[in-house]
């Protein structure tokens, strides 16, 4: 029967495909009004532009959403300046919906980064709902303090407007194991189930996140409530993602709403990557408060599982790494020898990628330093973090393998490679990857080189019924399923503020 659920989801998902590129960006674009009232180098004719990147849409109805935390980028000119990541503070980004979704309100302040020192020029961006405004002034003790009196400068007083992402609303579905204490009216035959949607199919490599801005529905169940926007405050509700889109990561709360008067029964429910509890509590002071003591209980510890048409097809891709020579070394290691090896993911990084531990993500590995070969069968993982540039290119990584089981009567055998340098050898550790000196060892004081090399996959063309099915029967056969683990101000120009 889970074959041909599987089965199912992955004839499903390759029809999705077919429609929807999965791995989009959301980009939202604003244009605002001409300025009406400038100061030399600024003209009429000039205005603020630019776009935000999200990962998922925006959900309907939010009011005053800070998105500062869940920006994948962004990019605004007003002609003079340019304001993106790499030089901007962002001292406020609030946004609302309407209805469907679209950007209705908005409150958006960027600062010149870094911080001048006080009373030096410091550029200002401005975009809010009832005008823009830009400029120049002496900065203030904090990056986000006042800003008075901007020379030059340039507003308006009439509201910019923004083209939208489109929703695909995307559903995720779970299933909990069942209860292994319980009282009643638990019983061990009840396990958490239930699932939600959100406005578009999760990206790959998505670090643990807050979804509440991006969700329209949800349901759970634990066998004695049901757990509903219409029934619920939302604690938590965060996930992260593997290569392929699969949720690996995950923390979800959802307590019983309007809340109890403190310390009636309030009833909880909670999944995690490593428990699901259902209870039922004593109702604290706030709606999320701290769970001091339950009436009744069904716990597992645990992770459940989950599934969505949305989760992409394996496309495994490998990054083969080079090393530069050893500049130390003791025999048995020579100078010249060097670490090489490779790595194999679910699905090609994402660009401009931040440092991300990819411990739980390897497929396969393969490292060598002439001495010992490290592979998946054989080694502990103690570090597998990697960073990307704006192209995809492999630019940051701290990446450590040792022999795995450790020997009970020698030296166990380490190797790693890291933005600045590579080393191995052996030593006698206590425990798995225990940081000690190897002797014998080999090092240098430079990183190598990292370039890609994809496997041969299978691409998703435009295919008819029969063929999706033929392929998703293909691809079903070679999917190679993961489990993973997550540990989880303003200014004025005398007029206006």
């Amino acid at each position: 029967m889970e074959m041909r659920k599987l089965l199912v989801l992955s004839i499903f998902g390759l029809l999705f495909l077919s429609a929807a590129n999965l791995n989009a960006e959301q980009v939202y674009s604003y244009t605002g009004a001409l300025f009406t009232n400038v100061e030399a180098p600024y003209t009429t004719s000039d205005r603020i532009s630019g776009n935000i990147t999200l990962d998922l849409p925006l959900a309907p109805s939010l009011s005053a959403v800070d998105l500062t935390n869940l920006l994948s980028d962004f990019s605004f000119t007003d002609g003079q300046q340019l304001r993106t990541p790499g030089n901007s503070t962002v001292c406020r980004f609030e946004i609302s919906t309407d209805g469907a979704g679209n950007i209705s309100g908005w409150s958006i302040f960027f600062r010149e980064a870094p911080t001048p020192m006080p009373s030096m020029p410091q550029q200002t961006l401005d975009i809010m709902q009832l005008g823009d405004q830009v400029g120049t002034a002496g900065a203030n003790v904090t990056a986000c303090g006042d800003l008075t009196n901007l020379s030059p400068f340039a507003e308006n007083n009439t509201p910019g407007s923004w083209t939208n992402a489109v929703i695909q609303p995307t559903d995720y579905s779970y299933t909990g194991q069942l209860f292994a204490s319980v009282t009643p009216p638990y019983t061990t035959n009840d396990r958490i189930t239930g699932g939600f949607t959100v406005t578009g199919p999760l990206n790959p490599y998505l670090p643990i996140t807050d979804l509440q801005t991006f969700l329209l529905d949800f349901s759970f169940t634990d066998g004695v409530q049901t757990r509903t926007p219409a029934n619920s405050t939302v604690c938590f509700f965060n996930a992260a993602t593997d290569g392929t889109g699969n949720i690996i990561g995950w923390r979800i709360a959802l307590r019983e709403a309007p809340t109890p008067a403190s310390g009636n029964p309030q009833q909880s429910l909670a999944t995690t990557t490593d428990v699901d509890q259902g209870l039922s509590i004593a109702a604290g002071a706030t709606a999320c408060a701290d769970v001091l003591g339950a009436f009744s209980q069904g716990q597992v510890f645990a992770g459940g599982s989950w599934s969505s048409i949305a989760i992409q097809p394996l496309q495994s891709t490998t990054y083969t790494y080079t090393g530069d020579p050893f500049t130390f070394a003791e025999a048995p290691y020579s100078i010249g020898d060097s670490i090489n090896g490779s790595i194999r993911v679910a699905t090609p990084l994402p660009p401009s990628l931040p440092a991300t531990d990819f411990s739980d993500l390897l497929l396969a590995f393969s490292f060598s330093d002439g001495q010992q070969i490290r592979t998946q069968a054989d080694s502990f993982v103690c570090s597998a973090i990697l960073g990307t540039d704006a192209t995809g290119n492999i630019i940051f990584w701290s990446v450590a393998f040792q022999e795995s089981p450790l020997p009970a009567s020698a030296d166990a055998h380490s190797l790693g490679t890291t933005t600045t340098s590579d080393s191995a050898g052996f030593n006698m550790p206590s425990f798995s990857c225990e940081s000690l000196a190897a002797s014998p060892g080999a090092s240098n004081q430079t990183g190598g080189t990292w370039m890609l090399r994809n496997l041969p996959s299978i691409p998703i063309p435009s295919l008819s019924p029969v063929g999706l099915l033929l392929l998703a029967m293909l691809l079903f056969g070679l999917a190679v399923r993961h489990q993973g683990r997550l540990s989880f101000g303003t200014h004025s120009r005398n007029k206006r503020s």
